[in-house]
């Protein structure tokens, strides 16, 4: 197989991951984009209402995933006196979430969604990419 073509393979079971987390939300108009460097593979998953970069990292028996996420309404959210960083991981916004439990939206209910699944998406980018 044609190191081009791999890159498709993969590239595509990793998106298909991604839709299956996400499958209880409409992601239609979501880009998702799949990067690999030597033992590391950035996904960024951009839509109206955010941006996740997630990056895994494996070698030699070691792997680890990175998770920030950078919101496109911060501005509506600042306005109401709460802040929320404008790109910071998803442990910081999990923090804020709870504190905030008013908050209840898609963006809450994607960010919560990928909270809870993220040990399940590490070891599919596990099994994919091994």
């Amino acid at each position: 197989m044609k190191v081009e073509d791999l890159k498709k393979d993969l590239t595509s079971q990793i998106k298909n991951l991604i839709f299956t987390i996400f499958k209880d939300f409409n992601i239609s108009n979501t880009d998702i984009d799949v990067y690999f460097q030597n033992y590391h593979c950035s996904i960024y998953v951009k839509n109206t209402l955010l941006t996740i970069y997630i990056e895994y990292a494996f070698d030699l028996g070691y792997d680890d995933l990175y998770i920030s996420i950078h919101s496109q309404l911060n501005s509506k959210i600042y306005h109401n006196r709460a802040f929320i960083p404008v790109y910071c991981s998803l442990e910081e916004y999990m923090k804020f979430i709870d504190k905030k439990t008013i908050l209840d939206s898609e963006l809450i209910q994607i960010i919560k969604t990928l909270y809870y699944n993220k040990e399940l998406l590490k070891k599919e980018l596990k099994n994919i990419l091994e």
